[in-house]
């Protein structure tokens, strides 16, 4: 997994119960040490005689695409379970998913598309340095030729602090981390939780839209 991809799922085992969530320190992410600055070899690891409660294997190649229906994160259902229902806002970005990779594959299917009219797409880079290299390699033309509305990176909606609320029997889809009720603006409002594919496929058509193709890559 890539570092943006492991930095989500930490990011999310907090919303599923964990009190902290773990990576093992591989090639991956000494090269990405490297590449900011930060040499380093080795990293902790568990005991050699370490006990776990329980282990699970997911196969990832096997999951349909998923959403956390509002308000709970662990309503999660298959996409497919919703297809259909009008969405009025879609916010793509924050910390969990805001990162060039979440944006990349996004805009595969964007681009040369416009978004449906009547529904707000934003975009919230997690970083500057993320919004630097969405410009430099032009994803973000193409996002902005679709109709999205750009942000100061960082939260936003997503906390409520500012721009992208919304009103009362609103229906946003996020690729944010949370869907309390009243977190994105009006108590009265639906926040669905929902991949990058997920969320630039229904900007565009309009209503909850599944990924269908053959290829499965990760975010979807």
């Amino acid at each position: 997994m890539s570092i943006g991809s492991r930095v989500t799922l930490c990011n999310m085992a907090s919303e599923a119960g964990a009190k902290s969530a773990v990576m093992p320190f591989d090639d991956v992410l000494r090269k990405w040490l490297r590449s900011n600055g930060i040499p380093r070899n080795e990293g902790v690891d568990p005991d050699p005689d370490a006990r776990y409660a329980s282990r699970f294997s997911i196969d990832l190649g096997s999951l349909r695409p998923k959403i956390a229906r509002s308000p709970n994160i662990d309503d999660v259902v298959d996409v497919a379970e919703m297809a259909g229902l009008p969405v009025d806002q879609v916010v793509l970005g924050s910390c969990t998913n805001g990162r060039f990779e979440d944006f990349e594959i996004a805009a595969r299917f964007m681009e040369g598309k416009k978004i449906c009219p009547g529904v707000r797409m934003i975009l919230l880079p997690a970083s500057r340095k993320v919004l630097r290299e969405l410009s430099e390699k032009g994803l973000l033309e193409i996002f902005l030729d679709a109709g999205a509305i750009l942000y100061t990176p960082g939260c936003g909606p997503c906390a409520g602090r500012h721009g992208g609320l919304l009103a009362d029997g609103e229906t946003a889809l996020s690729t944010t981390n949370r869907n309390i009720s009243g977190r994105m603006g009006s108590k009265k409002a639906k926040v669905h939780i929902v991949s990058p594919v997920t969320a630039a496929l229904s900007a565009v058509s309009g209503v909850i839209t599944p990924f269908t193709g053959p290829e499965r890559r990760h975010g979807q």
